[in-house]
């Protein structure tokens, strides 16, 4: 019988996952009120999720185990979400780029 492991796919999935989410969420805008009330954690309103994967999201191993959280976050907190997968490790950065520069149709590639 063999065994199988998620060791050697989980460290290099995770840290473009976590990026992802980061940069997102600490994209600057300006046009930002700070006055204005802040929408509860439970609400996802507003909640915006970028994902780039290495991989398909059909592959049954973490990519689309991170998509179908992605969705569930959609799901469940009504966030909005953007992928795009089998992103060459050379290109990941700019596909981050672009989704912190706030590119809506990145996942329609």
């Amino acid at each position: 019988m063999t065994s199988l492991s998620i060791r050697g796919a989980y460290p290099a999935t995770l840290p473009w996952l976590t990026t992802s989410l980061l940069l997102k969420a600490c994209t600057n805008n300006p046009n930002a009120n700070p006055t204005s009330t802040p929408t509860t954690a439970n609400s996802g309103e507003g909640l915006k999720i970028a994902v780039v994967l290495p991989a398909v999201i059909t592959g049954k191993a973490c990519n689309q185990s991170g998509y179908e959280g992605v969705n569930l976050a959609k799901q469940k907190l009504g966030a909005e979400i953007a992928y795009v997968e089998n992103v060459a490790q050379a290109d990941q950065t700019e596909a981050l780029t672009d989704f912190a520069q706030g590119h809506p149709n990145l996942g329609r590639r």
